[in-house]
């Protein structure tokens, strides 16, 4: 693999600004943590050296062409290999550790996903065969990327977790083809071919629409197509490459400059630099970014490094969809998880017209990575109106509720149901083994965020929060929450609003998740122009074999069904354990 001119001063520019966060005593990048909750048990703002980054580091400098940089990625490169587990009658073997500071041991849980994120440095780097590599330090990193392969195969995720199947996949077949192993070759095709197989029977990537993963999963087919040889492998990671960039360019709102949703994972509500920058550098087209406040907390997420990897162009009949939408007024709607059941199937519906849109789910939990509801607007400012909903525990965002949403245009209707075999801040990790779960507070949060937000009472018992151009009129319905009723109250903050449906505050209090009943919450939303004083009715509650049902006039009657006894979250989450 050869790097391109053009890319070679963008990693020598990138070098020479972050050669100062080297520690050259332990051979890794020093920096603040920024903790995402959870895998790690450090706090935010802790000094740390970051292994991943370190690696990335590595294969710029070893890449640079310059003497003395390719010694010191050299350095470094050793520094990573020394903190891979080793042992292979360990269950974390081929692994490492997001810091140095915290070993694979101590992380709560380890994190497997770091096989195949470096484990694709490392392919990348035999690929590039730079030649400060000495014959021996080439097998050290080849048992390394064997080590991590191996890894892989023995985990064994499944296509629906689909920015670590494209990954893992890339590994696996990059270190079959430089390691000489046919075993790995021929595992990691078939791991490729399953995913494309899985993808077209569904409609879509299980991992749907996701500002983050997709372009995760973009950059590792790009990986593919670069490092690996295999015709047949080459021609699905195409295929996968243009269903990635359909899936961006048809959710892409240009006069927000925001990627509609919904998002089965994001970690920011607005479009982050790092993104808008790949965008603009595949389409060549000016993708603004305009949220430095999210961007100085997690500089190490938003601030788009260089790559060894060349970008490839996103396929031109769809570069046209990021400056001009199909129609003024349009929806779009797409199936990302087939099932038997319909109950058990994940739909998307996306409304835009040119200075706004919405965007549901038709169901999905509350975890904090998930946008099952969430607008954008133009606000009149320097960044959009963010409208989304949110379920808090104490003031933290809690996953073990369930989302229900049916929308119509820029109506939309939301129930919400509880999930007895999740987490608490995360999907799973932090599943308590007694299904009890401890809290001062509970409340479902319907919040704005933009310049000026502001909330003001509504027709019928109703809500208004506007900023800009916009109203997000929101209806509630009578509810329950363990036999005690649903209040609802109001806040506002600096650029910042919200309403709430307040489903507990009291004394600490201690619920057994999976008998708690009857829980009723629901709630319209309409997205308005500013100041047309339309009026909703009111949602109305039915009782129903099923659970309670939920009908709301706006534009076509609107209707979800919430069970009032918790339920499983029907999304296999096995896919995404570590053993």
């Amino acid at each position: 693999m050869k790097i391109e001119e053009t890319k070679s001063v963008l990693i020598g520019s990138y070098i020479e600004g972050r050669i100062g966060d080297i520690d050259r005593d332990v051979g890794l990048v020093r920096s603040f943590w920024t903790s995402s909750g959870y895998h790690s048990r450090l706090s935010s703002g802790t000094v740390i050296h970051h292994v991943r980054e370190s690696a990335r580091m590595a294969g710029l400098l070893l890449g640079s062409g310059t003497a003395e940089y390719s010694e010191l990625g050299l350095t470094m490169l050793k520094a990573v290999l020394r903190l891979q587990d080793t042992d292979p009658t360990r269950p974390t073997f081929g692994i490492w550790p997001y810091t140095l500071e915290e070993p694979v041991a101590e992380m709560s849980p380890p994190d497997w996903n770091w096989a195949d994120f470096i484990g694709a440095e490392l392919a990348t780097i035999l690929s590039l065969d730079p030649p400060v590599l000495a014959t021996a330090e080439r097998g050290e990193v080849g048992t390394a990327l064997g080590n991590a392969a191996w890894c892989i195969f023995r985990r064994n995720i499944g296509p629906d977790y689909t920015n670590i199947a494209v990954m893992g996949a890339g590994v696996t077949i990059a270190a079959g083809e430089l390691l000489g192993d046919r075993r790995l070759t021929d595992y990691g095709r078939n791991r490729i071919r399953n995913l494309l197989d899985h993808t077209l029977r569904h409609g879509d990537f299980n991992e749907y629409n996701s500002p983050t993963y997709t372009f995760v999963a973009i950059e590792e087919l790009e990986r593919i197509l670069a490092i690996v040889i295999d015709p047949e492998v080459r021609e699905i990671a195409a295929r996968l490459h243009r269903r990635a960039w359909q899936g961006i360019a048809e959710h892409y709102h240009p006069s927000t400059g925001q990627i509609a949703g919904p998002h089965s994972r994001a970690y920011s509500d607005r479009l982050m630099r790092s993104i808008a920058e790949k965008i603009t550098a595949c389409t060549g087209i000016d993708i603004p970014w305009a949220d430095p406040g999210e961007l100085d907390t997690a500089r190490i997420r938003s601030e788009r490094q260089p790559s060894l990897i060349p970008d490839l162009p996103c396929p031109a009949d769809l570069v046209g969809r990021f400056t001009s939408p199909p129609a003024d007024t349009f929806e779009v709607k797409r199936r990302f998880i087939t099932a038997d059941r319909p109950e058990d199937r994940f739909e998307g519906v996306t409304w835009m017209e040119n200075g706004a849109s919405l965007s549901t789910v038709n169901h999905e939990s509350t975890w904090v990575q998930r946008h099952g509801i969430i607008a954008y607007w133009e606000s009149g400012g320097t960044v959009p109106a963010v409208f989304k909903v949110r379920c808090l525990k104490d003031g933290r965002e809690f996953a073990s509720v369930m989302l229900y949403a049916d929308q119509t245009g820029s109506a939309a209707l939301a129930g919400f149901g509880l999930l007895s075999n999740m987490g608490d801040y995360h999907l799973f990790l932090d599943h308590p083994a007694d299904g009890v779960f401890s809290f001062e507070d509970l409340r479902i949060r319907f919040e704005l965020t933009g310049p000026g937000s502001g909330v003001s009472d509504g027709p019928d018992g109703g809500y208004i929060l506007s900023c800009g151009g916009y109203e997000a009129v929101v209806s509630p319905a009578n509810g329950v929450f363990a036999a005690a009723p649903v209040s609802w109250e109001t806040g506002r903050g600096t650029d910042r609003a919200w309403t709430d449906a307040v489903l507990y505050s009291g004394p600490p209090e201690r619920f057994h998740w999976p008998t708690l009943h009857p829980v009723r919450c629901a709630a319209g939303v309409a997205l308005v122009t500013a100041g047309t004083g339309i009026e909703f009715p009111p949602v109305t509650a039915h009782d129903g074999p099923d659970g309670c049902r939920y009908p709301w006039a706006a534009g076509r009657t609107l209707s979800v069904v919430v069970p009032e006894h918790p339920i499983r979250y029907p999304m296999d989450t096995s896919i995404w354990r570590q053993r």
